[in-house]
């Protein structure tokens, strides 16, 4: 606690200040509406502030019903770390849970997720209160708010724990870019998967098992160095992928082995976790015109 709260503090009083002078980049596409017309929209907000070659390591997130799922993934499309935790026992999600526990909860889950240059999540469609049908579903929706909220402000206020800091503008430095946190237009991520049917989103356990499938049997040689030839090997890649054309990710075979173990609807929350991640770097980091097309359509 003590070491959260002068940090907040400090945040808050530069998140103006650095906001206005950071310059926003690749935060938004143009896609088609309804009525055949195109328009820009924002695919993140708020809007980034950093450069795009800044990005190495991205962070997608998912906050499930009491679970947490994450998925790192590298520029160069290694899959590093995609798992999940549990914030507490699904019986108690009928129980009004007190700020300070579910704190305790939120924030011992710094220690799981991983150290990334953004983290990414969905934004969720504004629900009114008085739409709810039971006080379980406000009270549902009421906690998923808290954890988030909570969520955050920890990863957003997160300083490497081994840094030693000289004086308040060393750690004024460190929160110069003070947005961490992103969030992607609500249904952005499955109308780039073509995950809608209408205005349903229908499961991605397939297409998820068609992306580790190819991450063995392709085994892409994303080049570190040389970004010309990194995006050579993604536009051809892309061409495998007649119906999903997406950037392709590597799944280390340890990894997929402890994703498979998972019961499905598990399964289905983690690939809204890696999908999120793959999703960003396409529209914000990469802006490949063929993974774009299906926007504009």
């Amino acid at each position: 606690m003590a070491v959260v709260f002068p940090i907040l503090e400090i945040s808050l009083a530069h998140l103006s200040k650095s906001t206005l002078r950071q310059e926003a980049i690749g935060c938004s596409v143009k896609i088609s509406t309804a009525g055949g017309s195109k328009k820009r929209i924002k695919v993140v907000k708020p809007d980034l502030s950093c450069e795009d070659e800044e990005l190495q390591n991205v962070v997608g997130l998912h906050v499930g019903p009491c679970s947490i799922y994450w998925a790192k993934i590298k520029r160069s499309g290694d899959v590093l770390d995609w798992s999940h935790r549990k914030l507490f026992p699904i019986a108690e999600m009928s129980k009004k849970i007190r700020l300070p526990q579910l704190y305790e909860e939120v924030s011992s889950m710094l220690e799981h997720i991983p150290v990334g240059d953004v983290y990414i999540l969905e934004a969720a469609n504004h629900v009114q209160p008085s739409s709810l049908q039971s006080s379980s579903a406000s009270l549902s929706a009421l906690l998923h708010a808290q954890i988030l909220a909570m969520l955050m402000a920890l990863l957003n206020c997160r300083v490497e724990s081994d840094l030693i800091y000289d004086s308040q503008e060393d750690i004024h430095r460190e929160l110069d870019s003070i947005h961490k946190v992103y969030f992607l237009r609500p249904r952005m991520m499955s109308r780039l998967f073509r995950l809608l049917v209408g205005s349903e989103r229908v499961s991605a356990l397939d297409l998820v098992d068609s992306i580790i499938d190819g991450s063995r049997e392709l085994k892409v040689d994303f080049a570190v160095e040389g970004q010309e030839d990194t995006e050579n090997t993604r536009n051809e890649e892309a061409e495998l992928h007649p119906t999903h054309i997406f950037t392709p990710v590597k799944v280390p075979s340890n990894i997929a082995a402890s994703y498979y173990k998972l019961r499905a609807v598990e399964r289905e929350e983690m690939c809204q976790a890696l999908l999120i991640a793959m999703t960003f770097y396409d529209l914000v980091v990469f802006k490949d015109p063929k993974v774009l097309a299906p926007l504009q359509m």
